[in-house]
């Protein structure tokens, strides 16, 4: 969605001075209707965070910024949420809160329970003001965000390929060939975002064909580079659905 907004974005730009002002004044309209939908805000909610936050008012800037963050988050390290836990105080202390106040106890458990969503508003709540005047802005701003809490950006992309190459091996072990060939391209793509993991190059990264409403498959890339191109959706799914149906037994055998 975010990468959505950002084209569009950019595209406006180049339009004409007067067709710009009302394409410009239309996308914000949508923009509006799509993230105040109330049926939605489970989808919105990072965004409304962090411009109430910052005080933003660009619905694309802020729609941006927010991407960003929540990728960020996204691939944080399991290992990153005990360093904030030694930490959480910070947390209390900031919004002048006792120890066992309620939401510092919720706060706490919920690093406990590595939620990122809870993760995402802590280095929200703790970027300095004006972060989102720019890309270097914000990067800084992120990065004094989680030395707060005893991280920084370059602990947590070190943290990060760690764990992906410990799940490369485990997932390349797999008997199922629908798995090893996600992994591989799990992998690859991971090694692209990793040097920047707030930027998204889309046309470089490995995906498979994707089914539209009328069910015609959409190539995204069909450079050699892209070793998902030649994915077979449908032999593909019968692997992966056996995995999911072994998963659920598994489950129910375990309650």
């Amino acid at each position: 969605m975010e990468r959505e907004i950002h084209c569009r974005a950019m595209l406006l730009r180049r339009l004409p001075l007067d067709e710009r002002l009302v394409e410009h004044k239309l996308a914000g309209e949508e923009l509006l209707d799509y993230f105040y939908n109330p049926h939605l805000t489970e989808y919105s909610v990072c965004f409304h965070l962090l411009g109430i936050l910052q005080g933003g008012t660009d619905l694309a800037t802020i729609s941006i910024y927010t991407g960003m963050l929540a990728r960020l988050m996204l691939n944080v390290p399991e290992i990153a949420f005990a360093t904030v836990l030694k930490n959480i105080r910070q947390y209390s202390d900031r919004l002048n809160l006792p120890k066992n106040h309620p939401s510092a106890l919720r706060m706490e458990r919920a690093m406990k329970m590595h939620d990122r969503g809870a993760l995402f508003y802590l280095i929200s709540l703790f970027l300095p003001k004006n972060a989102l005047n720019g890309a270097p802005i914000f990067l800084k701003g992120v990065d004094a965000s989680l030395k707060t809490f005893g991280l920084s950006l370059e602990k947590l992309r070190r943290g990060a390929c760690t764990e992906m190459e410990a799940l490369a091996v485990a997932l390349g072990k797999s008997d199922n060939p629908a798995i090893r060939a996600l992994s591989k391209a799990g992998h690859h793509n991971f090694n692209i975002l990793s040097p920047n993991p707030l930027s998204y190059p889309l046309e470089e990264l490995a995906l498979p064909p994707a089914l539209l409403g009328d069910l015609t498959p959409y190539y995204f890339s069909q450079r050699e580079e892209n070793i998902l191109r030649d994915y077979s959706l449908d032999d593909n799914y019968e692997n992966l659905i056996q995995a999911q149906i072994r998963a659920e037994n598994f489950s129910e055998a375990c309650r």
